[in-house]
C-alpha cells in the first residue's frame, strides 16, 4: 500500500509542475521527484489514461507538456485559487432572482452547481476563509433574463472557429427574427449579456442581446473577419447600439459621491472648482446614466447631448405629476 501512495503522491507532484503550463524535460521531472526518467514516462502514461491531454518530444532529453484536450479532466487548485474560484462562483450565483423560474442551463445556476461541488470537497480551514471573504461582497439582486449557459459557450465557439451564428431572436415587438451573424466579441454590460457582430440579412454592424435569443447554433460556414467600423476599439459599442451615446455634464457635488455614482461609467473628470466638475462619460445608456445620477442625489447640469436635457425634462414631469 505504501507504493501505491508513493505513486499517487508523485503523480499529484507532477500534475502540479504540468500545470504551470510551461515544457519540462523528463531529466528535470526526474530528478526534482527523486526517480528516474522511465518512471516518469510510466506516470504521464497513467495521467493520460485519466483524462488529462500530455504531449511530448520523443529522445532522451524529451519534454512534456499538459494542453487542453476533448473533455474535462480533474482539476487541482491550491489554496488562494479554490478560496477566489469558490468566492466568484458564489456572487456569480447569487445574481439570480430566487423567486423567477429559471432554466436549468442558466448561468447563475450553472454557477450553483459548480459552487456546491468545489465546497464538497474543501478543507474546513477554506470554508472559513471563504465565508470570510464571501461575507465582504453583497451581490445585488438581478432582475434580468438568465442566459443559458450553452449559447454563452456555442457563441464564444462560433468567435474562435470564425463560423457564421444562425439564431432566431425575439425582438421587444414580438416578432421573430431570423438571421446570420459574423460574431465579433461577447460582451457583459451589467446586467446583460451582448454578442457583437456583422448581420448579414441588414448588412450592418448590429449588439445583439443573448436573453432574446430563442435558439442559435454555428452554421459550420467559416466567414473571413472583416475590419471593424471607423474609429478606435472603444468606439465600437456606442456606434453599434443606439441607446448608448457619450454625454456631458456639469456636475455640482463631493468628489466620493460622484465616483460612487459613475463607478461602471468610462468617464473623465475634469476639476473646476470645490465641489465642481466637469464630466465627459462614453458609451453610456442616457436613461440608466439619468436614474443612478438622481438616486444618489447627485446636482447636474447637461451640456451635451441635446437629448439628454430632453430626457431629464421628461422624467421631470413625469415624478411631478406622480407627486400630485
Amino acid at each position: 500500500m505504501k507504493g501505491m501512495g508513493d505513486v499517487a503522491k508523485r503523480m499529484f507532484m507532477l500534475f502540479r509542475a504540468l500545470q504551470e503550463g510551461e515544457c519540462h524535460a523528463g531529466e528535470e521531472l526526474a530528478e526534482r521527484f527523486g526517480t528516474s526518467t522511465r518512471t516518469i514516462r510510466s506516470d504521464v502514461a497513467r495521467l493520460r489514461a485519466l483524462g488529462f491531454e500530455i504531449v511530448s518530444t520523443p529522445g532522451p532529453r524529451g519534454e512534456y507538456r499538459l494542453t487542453r484536450g476533448r473533455t474535462m479532466p480533474p482539476l487541482f487548485l491550491d489554496d488562494d485559487e479554490a478560496v477566489a474560484a469558490a468566492v466568484g462562483l458564489a456572487v456569480i450565483a447569487g445574481t439570480a432572482d430566487p423567486a423567477s423560474p429559471i432554466a436549468g442551463g442558466a448561468f447563475d445556476v450553472a454557477a450553483a452547481r459548480a459552487l456546491a461541488k468545489l465546497e464538497s470537497f474543501l478543507p474546513e480551514r477554506l470554508h472559513r476563509r471563504i465565508a470570510v471573504e464571501g461575507a465582504r461582497i453583497q451581490p445585488l439582486l438581478s432582475l434580468a433574463p438568465p442566459v443559458d449557459a450553452a449559447l454563452l459557450v456555442t457563441v464564444t465557439r462560433s468567435i474562435a472557429a470564425r463560423f457564421l451564428l444562425k439564431w432566431s431572436a425575439k425582438t421587444r415587438e414580438g416578432l421573430i427574427r431570423l438571421g446570420f451573424f459574423e460574431p465579433y466579441r461577447l460582451l457583459f454590460r451589467h446586467p446583460h449579456w451582448y454578442v457583437v457582430g456583422f448581420d448579414r440579412r441588414h448588412h450592418a454592424w448590429t449588439l445583439q442581446r443573448l436573453d432574446e435569443v430563442d435558439a442559435a447554433g454555428p452554421s459550420r460556414r467559416r466567414f473571413d473577419p472583416r475590419p471593424l467600423p471607423p474609429g478606435r476599439r472603444d468606439d465600437l459599442i456606442p456606434h453599434v447600439y443606439h441607446g448608448w451615446h457619450d454625454a456631458e455634464l456639469r456636475v455640482h457635488a463631493p468628489l466620493r459621491d460622484l465616483e460612487e455614482a459613475l463607478r461602471h461609467e468610462a468617464a473623465e473628470v475634469d476639476a473646476l472648482g470645490a465641489d465642481d466638475f466637469l464630466v465627459r462619460i462614453r458609451g453610456t445608456h442616457r436613461h440608466a446614466l439619468l436614474m443612478r445620477l438622481a438616486l444618489h442625489g447627485i446636482e447636474f447640469r447637461v451640456v451635451s447631448p441635446a437629448a439628454f436635457a430632453d430626457d431629464c425634462r421628461r422624467l421631470a414631469e413625469k415624478l411631478a405629476r406622480a407627486a400630485g
